[in-house]
């Protein structure tokens, strides 16, 4: 289910867990901003908040136009060939999973609550994992609260590019503010975000990033991976989480039920939040499909 206006938090995970995303490297950092810069600017994203970690990243968006799917891909394709160039790997980066996206929303639009807890939890995920004692002290790529809003990031198209590429020379990272919370003084946004990192819970026994440093890109975590649900996720509280979950669940019912007039040849219009068979089929969709990106 793809609707512009959404407000997500994605999380994209390296093959068997590995590092291969060094903190303090300078050249894995820009391939990371240069990407993400480079996947909003194709498609109209948002973006408001990340961290990379040494296997996976966060980050923060809006779907402005219903063009999610096309900036996942964009970001984890052209991450991965970058990354592959610079360290010379033959392997394949990402695992087999899809990007996780988990929906901040309500019924339909985005939940303020949901928005900022998210915000906490990528801000802060380097304290939350236990690496570091306080979030700030990450030395991977990081932004900040002061910055929505506010900073711009240009970045260079990273050296080791292909020479045959058409990917620009440069490109402008904007980090800004939750369409949701736009109505906040920004001073005040910025503090309630602070506060909210203040009130994580320091870990016992930090890795610290001279640890972290020691690290190469064939190490990967000692621990056993957590099980993560698949599919679409839902952020919030019960109560929201409920009502969103029944949202999805009667999309996918209708979906269905359109998929089987559509094999049968019978006219048919697809739920609004339809993606793939629009841009596959340009089939018809309750109240009009969003429309696709502009062509680069």
């Amino acid at each position: 289910m793809v609707m512009s206006g959404a407000t997500s938090m994605l999380v994209r995970r390296t093959s068997q867990r590995l590092f291969r995303f060094p903190p303090g490297d300078p050249v894995v950092e820009q391939i990371f901003l240069y990407c993400l810069g480079y996947a909003a600017a194709e498609t109209g994203v948002q973006v408001h908040g990340w961290i990379l970690l040494s296997n996976h990243y966060h980050v923060v968006v809006t779907d402005t136009r219903g063009t999610g799917p096309e900036f996942y891909q964009k970001l984890n394709q052209n991450i991965a060939a970058l990354i592959k160039r610079h360290f010379g790997l033959p392997e394949e980066i990402w695992n087999t999973s899809q990007t996780s996206v988990t929906d901040l929303s309500d019924k339909e639009h985005p939940s303020e609550e949901a928005v900022l807890e998210r915000l906490q939890y990528t801000l802060g995920n380097a304290q939350i994992s236990g690496l570091v004692r306080r979030w700030w002290q990450w030395e991977g790529a990081l932004s900040k609260p002061e910055d929505m809003g506010q900073r711009v990031v240009r970045v260079r198209r990273p050296a080791c590019a292909s020479r045959r590429t058409t990917l620009p020379e440069a490109v402008e990272l904007r980090v800004t503010v939750p369409p949701v919370l736009a109505h906040w003084e920004r001073s005040e946004l910025i503090a309630a975000l602070r506060e909210l990192l203040r009130s994580l819970p320091e870990p016992e026994r930090p890795l610290g990033m001279k640890r972290v440093h020691e690290q190469g890109i064939w190490d990967r975590p000692n621990t056993p991976p957590k099980k993560r649900s698949r599919g679409e996720r839902v952020a919030g509280d019960p109560a929201r989480r409920q009502a969103k979950l029944a949202v999805l669940r009667a999309f996918h019912a209708d979906y269905e039920r359109s998929m089987e007039r559509h094999r049968a040849g019978e006219p048919c219009v697809f739920p609004r939040g339809t993606w793939k068979m629009v841009r596959l089929f340009n089939v018809p969709v309750e109240g009009g499909a969003d429309p696709p990106a502009e062509a680069a």
